[in-house]
């Protein structure tokens, strides 16, 4: 990196994947005659040119520290990952299904049967239980959450729209009712779904089309939402999908075949009897205080 001249040093080393600037704070030494002896710099001013260039002046002064304070956006755009859900994990080979570009500061969101979500920063360490997972997607914080979602006290089915509000990264946060069964089955990142919804029995089976937006407006994730129906749920399927983004050339070059998207069509997970003549779910779930989180005026739909 250096010419090999004798006292050269180097003060500061980092290194980004995707080629991220980044903003540091430069401390010069207290006995220079600097006048101004902390300051800023960003790295996104100087141009990108080869090894062997010398680069640029930051100070004629001697440095004591260098301090890294945030990273910037990426110089050669953001990183394609695709999600494989035969085995759980997210890729960059263009296997399976396409989840958009990512870059500086993008997220991933998961939301789980369990009826939690999760936010996530893209990588290849992740593995999802695909079982479990609803939705996979990159984050809009300005677009809300449509779930359907169960209350065993009430032995029904209710939908909420909700927007997300945390930033911890990793962490899963519940927005089901603390009560023993209580589950989601279907969820959307949309601003105004569209979605038919199926209940009843294999013999009779009840079939009704919804726009949510029309039929309830975004609260908190504490309100229990409107009710659907105290019928079985058979299935859901959004009818107006967004469009995702599309791949440039070269990325199309190296995907022949894109995945349909398995959020549209997921089993409802069936419900068992409780001793109490109740209905729970078959994988259970964490024992709580009876009740719900609050928030919200129940409404049925129809």
């Amino acid at each position: 990196m250096t010419k090999g001249t004798a006292h050269t040093r180097v003060q500061y080393f980092s290194s980004n994947a995707n080629a991220e600037s980044e903003r540091v704070q430069i401390q010069l030494h207290p006995g220079c005659r600097a006048h101004h002896k902390n300051f800023d710099f960003d790295f996104a001013e100087i141009a990108i040119k080869n090894r062997s260039a010398q680069g640029n002046t930051v100070t004629k002064y001697p440095i004591k520290k260098v301090i890294f304070k945030e990273k910037g956006n990426s110089e050669l755009g953001g990183r394609p990952f695709w999600f494989e859900p035969a085995v759980g994990r997210l890729n960059r080979d263009g296997r399976g299904v396409f989840l958009g570009h990512f870059n500086t500061g993008d997220l991933l969101i998961a939301v789980y049967e369990e009826g939690a979500y999760e936010l996530l920063e893209p990588g290849v360490q992740y593995r999802f239980d695909t079982e479990e997972l609803l939705l996979l997607n990159k984050w809009n914080p300005e677009m809300p959450l449509n779930v359907c979602h169960y209350i065993p006290s009430a032995k029904a089915w209710y939908i909420k729209r909700f927007r997300v509000e945390t930033t911890t990264f990793q962490k899963r946060f519940s927005f089901v009712v603390d009560e023993k069964g209580a589950k989601a089955a279907f969820s959307w990142q949309h601003p105004s779904p569209k979605v038919a919804f199926e209940w009843g029995t294999t013999r009779k089976k009840d079939r009704k089309v919804l726009e949510l937006d029309q039929f309830m407006e975004v609260k908190g994730w504490k309100a229990m939402g409107n009710r659907l129906t105290t019928q079985p749920l058979l299935g859901a399927e959004l009818l107006n999908p967004l469009l995702g983004e599309e791949l440039t050339d070269e990325e199309k070059g190296r995907v022949e075949n894109l995945q349909e998207d398995i959020w549209q069509e997921h089993e409802v997970p069936e419900p068992t009897k409780s001793a109490k003549g109740g209905t729970s779910s078959k994988r259970g779930g964490g024992q709580g205080k009876s009740g719900t989180r609050g928030g919200g005026e129940q409404q049925k739909l129809f």
